[in-house]
């Protein structure tokens, strides 16, 4: 098992470096956007207008720092590339069952969510200090739930992937197709026709909110499923 770790760990660790670097990028370019604000050009403006647009950036900016901490776990994901080393060839050959390489494969994804986890709250903690507001209950749980859902997404794919025996960009045309286009064709009618969902940040928070205390059983559902579908694709490769 700790081989089967190890491997997981050498065939993600680049993608990550470089994922992690373009994030703590991206994250000092909002930092430094709303430093500023305070004391920088942007401070210039007429009250009205710097307030205003503030708010907007402060609505939007602390989810964008929980997502580009989750990507950092999402590339990790998709560096896999059975077929390309014969990583399929030996575990049909290997006495190790299919349960075991998927623990491993979710075991060292919860490690990278750790690392997501740790730089998502840094990001928003350094963001929080540059604009000088206070990291509320409601930011805590919008965080979290950002995490979530770029978990789901990335287990969703790898299940994806594993089932249909196909490459990193087949199966990301799937998980397009699956969840992003109907989003895209709901918000386009509703555009078209003058639709009001009522789904506004205020509300998505108070949903965040509501279930951060689940979210033990949130990732325990979410793993759980996943190693259990993984190990399934596996077992089904076998015959």
């Amino acid at each position: 098992m700790k081989a089967l770790v190890y491997r997981e760990l050498v065939r993600s660790r680049r993608v990550v470096i470089y994922t992690l670097i373009t994030s703590v990028s991206a994250a000092l370019l909002f930092i430094l956007f709303a430093l500023s604000f305070r004391v920088g050009n942007f401070a210039l403006l007429p009250q009205i207008i710097r307030e205003k647009a503030f708010e907007v950036i402060n609505t939007f900016s602390l989810p964008m720092m929980a997502l580009m901490g989750g990507f950092i776990m999402m590339s990790a994901a998709y560096t896999d590339n059975e077929s390309s080393r014969l990583w399929r060839m030996f575990k049909k050959s290997t006495p190790v069952t299919p349960l075991k390489f998927a623990g491993a494969k979710y075991l060292m994804l919860g490690c990278w969510l750790l690392v997501s986890v740790v730089c998502a709250f840094l990001f928003s903690w350094l963001f929080c200090l540059a604009a000088d507001i206070q990291f509320t209950l409601g930011n805590l749980a919008t965080a979290v739930g950002c995490l979530e859902a770029v978990l789901f997404l990335t287990v969703v794919f790898q299940v994806v992937q594993a089932f249909m025996r196909t490459s990193q960009d087949k199966a990301g045309l799937v998980l397009t197709a699956v969840f992003l286009v109907p989003v895209a064709v709901v918000g386009f009618v509703c555009t078209e026709n003058g639709i009001d969902l009522g789904i506004t940040p205020e509300k998505l928070t108070e949903l965040c909110v509501t279930l951060l205390p689940f979210t033990p059983l949130i990732l325990a559902g979410i793993f759980g499923a996943g190693v259990l579908l993984t190990a399934a694709a596996y077992k089904r490769r076998e015959k």
